[in-house]
């Protein structure tokens, strides 16, 4: 029977030493409801609403005022100011949930032992072990054999202090007549992110996430953590909620170090990656920073380098590493340096280490106030200074929200665009400013209507040679103003809508994190634009198109299981004289 216990009775005593700490033997013999249980009383919450103290300070009747308790059967020890419970515990403080088979505090030493279905929950996070102690002075604990989820957005919020307050997150309630996790039932784990790989960046698998990796379920031999952080041995986590998990992440020890208010550092050692229980990869990186729970997508990459293909300024493969220099809140800026690989071996420029084997990129993101940020990036395909102009690719961004458009400021210096009849074409300048509208939907039924519009004075290839003479140019270049607006109305149309596989293991879930829905979708659109040029050139257009597309299968099976379309066709109505620019 659940009893309360007498807080506001307790005697102020000074604090015996650590040694008196019951953290190795169970205090069976000061347990009086051993002996006597009949004499339980039914329980009541205990007080709470007292100002908060730091626990150094705290008395231990504020430290009892603190804690709801129930259980099967309690006992209090006036004398050693032990309280001991049994049978289905549940404590409560703020909202740190321990539900426990044995549980006991210690008011004097502030100290709290559970063994037995350990079930830890605080805000989203659940952990669950054998043995669990935790020191509210030190605001240090371990759990034994630890296993359970951690909700990345809210993990610094949910593991503070427990005595600091409510965490932010209100994601699960906790209800004790409805527990959360029997002893003998599995956790279970719902997808809160995923990774996803695919070839346009506008394609997602219908009922899929948006990518962002939040969630994560976690087993490990030991789980220490204080003040400082956290170190945990023998680790595995896997964003897969079915067990054995098809991959998994393995270290030796995972170690979590504050470095500021807004990063922390996770140290590893002998990381891999497990597939399938058997095969395993070694990682190459033993260090990751977290900003506010998230982890820059570079960070990830199980390689040190960046690689990639630019046949057209680096002679094809070349690898590069970001080093990031700032990183804070609201800088991030970070250099890249590069070689190239294809271009080196070549031969074309003598020696491996040439000037113009290497280039340098960097980057800057600066967010000036909530609604205004300054974007920039400059690339040297080549460290020959020699060719510097020719070299040098640089954008420059400021943007500002106005309500809900958004307002860019640019410039740009041998900005490559690609032009869909021209193919990719170097702009020698441009400056100016462009309005973007959001996707307006104008009825419930699929139709929408975006717009925008902007000023730039460009710098570009010409072939107008009563223009270039005009300009005297001899670089077969010339600068135009150019004032564009357009607009674009589109028509999605469901024709067809299947039905998901059953969320399971062996159906729904096999391979996706969320069940496949097969559709089929008809999309029509209408696109207006003019543009007019400072040399009074004037360019019109209408274009409208028309497509199919959907997916069909689950992506359940081995093979054949699933396929993504999209098939259009547009026509062009109204056309005007040639641009004066190959822009």
């Amino acid at each position: 029977m659940p009893v309360d216990v007498p807080a506001l009775d307790v005697p102020a005593v000074d604090v015996p030493a650590a040694e008196e700490t019951p953290a190795e033997e169970t205090p069976a013999e000061e347990t009086p409801a051993e002996e006597m249980p009949g004499q339980a009383v039914p329980a009541r919450d205990m007080p709470a609403g007292i100002e908060m103290e730091s626990e150094e300070e705290m008395t231990p009747e504020a430290l009892a005022s603190q804690l709801r308790l129930t259980a099967d059967y309690q006992s209090y020890d006036p004398q050693t100011q032990i309280v001991t419970a049994r049978g289905n515990v549940v404590l409560i403080l703020n909202d740190a949930v321990i539900e426990a088979n044995q549980l006991w505090v210690n008011l004097i030493n502030r100290y709290a032992l559970a063994t037995g279905n350990v079930l830890l929950t605080r805000g989203a996070q659940i952990v669950r072990g054998s043995r669990a102690e935790y020191n509210f002075i030190q605001q240090s604990g371990v759990i034994r054999n630890a296993q359970g989820t951690l909700y990345l957005p809210e993990v610094e919020s949910d593991f503070s202090s427990p005595l600091e307050g409510a965490s932010s997150t209100t994601r699960r309630a906790y209800a004790p007549l409805n527990p959360i996790l029997s002893p003998n039932e599995p956790l279970a784990v719902t997808s809160d992110g995923s990774v996803q790989i695919t070839t346009s960046p506008e394609t997602t698998l219908t009922g899929g996430t948006d990518g962002e990796l939040r969630q994560l379920r976690f087993e490990t031999d030991e789980l220490l953590f204080d003040v400082e952080g956290w170190r945990a041995e023998g680790v595995r986590i896997t964003n897969d909620p079915f067990s054995p998990p098809e991959l998994e992440f393995r270290t030796d020890s995972l170690v979590l170090r504050n470095l500021s208010p807004t990063q922390d550092e996770l140290l590893f050692k002998r990381p891999r990656l497990v597939f399938d229980q058997g095969l395993a990869i070694p990682l190459l990186r033993s260090r990751l920073l977290l900003r506010r729970g998230r982890v820059d997508p570079e960070e990830l990459s199980p390689v040190p380098v960046a690689v990639g293909v630019d046949g057209r300024d680096r002679g094809g493969f070349f690898i590069g590493r970001k080093i990031p220099l700032v990183k804070t809140e609201r800088v991030q800026f970070a250099l890249t340096p590069q070689f190239s690989v294809a271009r080196a071996f070549s031969g074309e420029n003598g020696s491996i280490f040439s000037p113009s084997n290497f280039g340098l990129a960097a980057d800057l993101d600066v967010q000036l106030t909530p609604r205004t940020a300054l974007r920039g990036r400059a690339g040297l395909t080549s460290l020959n200074l020699t060719r510097v102009t020719e070299n040098l690719r640089t954008n420059v961004r400021l943007e500002q929200r106005l309500g809900n458009h958004l307002l860019q400021l640019q410039y740009s210096y041998r900005d490559r665009l690609f032009n869909g009849s021209l193919g990719f074409q170097d702009v020698q300048s441009s400056l100016g400013a462009v309005l973007l509208s959001p996707v307006i939907a104008l009825n419930p039924h699929g139709l929408s209507l975006n717009y925008q519009a902007s000023a730039q004075l460009i710098n570009a290839t010409s072939d107008r040679t009563d223009l270039l003479l005009a300009s005297g140019s001899n670089t077969g270049r010339i600068t135009l103003g150019r004032y564009q607006v357009s607009a674009a109305l589109r028509q999605v149309i469901n024709l067809w809508r299947g039905e998901p596989k059953v969320a399971n293991q062996d159906e729904g879930l096999r391979f996706t994190p969320s069940p496949v829905v097969p559709f089929l979708d008809l999309s029509t659109g209408l696109r207006m634009t003019s543009t007019y040029y400072s040399s009074r050139d004037a360019q019109n257009s209408l274009i409208a198109d028309i497509s199919i597309n959907g997916q069909l299968g689950h992506f359940s099976r081995n093979f054949g299981d699933y396929t993504r379309f999209n098939l259009g066709y547009s026509q062009s109505f109204i056309g005007g004289a040639d641009s004066p620019l190959f822009v």
